[in-house]
């Protein structure tokens, strides 16, 4: 008996899940907020706040993927933000892309020294804004995945090196080759 596999379907389909990053807006103007909700929010989970202390909070919540970051705004202003971020390990790498209406180079250069990865001027271009977005998150994912890479690759050379020792120790393996090979 012969079995059609283009006929056998399984009885459930299992789909996979599909991470969407998460998108944190930090702007005091609400049309701004507005406008960024309506772009962004069918292609990334979204959180908006208004200022600066309501984004430290919602970052001790949760960590997002990237932060659009305003610069003029009530109370902590978006540079005072970056620099606490910035200074603290566990936010460090989260990326910050200032957007806001500061056009002074020295606004961006002082932003991009705080340790924003990127700095855009409104008016905004949808298309530019997007794709700087995308290009963020994909570094910003690479980089977590070679840091992974990087830790398991070191775990597993330290028990390479851990199995070498214990059987240059041990007489029956007694060896030139492997004293040469961990020395």
């Amino acid at each position: 008996m012969t079995i059609n596999q283009s006929t056998k379907t399984p009885p459930f389909q299992l789909e996979k899940a599909v991470y969407q990053p998460t998108i944190l807006v930090v702007d005091d103007e609400a049309i701004n907020r507005f406008i960024l909700e309506d772009l962004i929010e069918d292609r990334y989970q979204l959180a908006l706040v208004e200022n600066g202390q309501a984004c430290l909070e919602s970052v001790a919540e949760r960590f997002p993927d990237l932060i659009l970051l305003d610069v003029n705004m009530p109370g902590l202003n978006g540079f005072d933000v970056c620099r606490i971020l910035k200074a603290e390990p566990l936010t460090a790498d989260i990326p910050i892309i200032f957007l806001t209406a500061k056009i002074a180079p020295e606004d961006e250069r002082l932003g991009l020294e705080l340790g924003a990865v990127d700095y855009i001027t409104k008016p905004f271009t949808e298309s530019i804004l997007l794709a700087r977005i995308k290009t963020h998150l994909s570094l910003s994912q690479t980089q977590k995945l070679l840091e992974q890479s990087h830790f398991q690759l070191q775990k597993e050379r330290d028990y390479i090196e851990y199995i070498m020792l214990s059987m240059r120790d041990d007489h029956r393996y007694i060896s030139d080759h492997l004293t040469t090979l961990v020395a």
